[in-house]
């Protein structure tokens, strides 16, 4: 089980399961621009879970969230 995730785990993600309907990533280390940019490239993304919990340092910008907004399938976000 995958308890940490960075930036740089997120790019060949994107590359490699293109068809991912549903990305959770509670637990994560840091998740910055950057990382939100390759999840942004998954066109088939309906529920994306970046809540936060004492070891996550995800923090969501404007700037983010109209990046997010490319996620046209986008149904529910954590």
């Amino acid at each position: 089980s995958l308890t940490s995730v960075a930036d740089e785990q997120l790019e060949p993600l994107s590359r490699v399961f293109v068809k991912l309907r549903t990305l959770i990533l509670r637990g994560c280390d840091i998740i910055t621009n950057s990382g939100l940019q390759h999840i942004c490239k998954l066109p088939n993304l309906r529920h994306l879970d970046l809540s936060r919990d004492s070891h996550c340092l995800v923090q969501i910008t404007d700037n983010d969230l109209q990046l997010l907004s490319a996620l046209t399938t986008l149904q529910s976000m954590k």
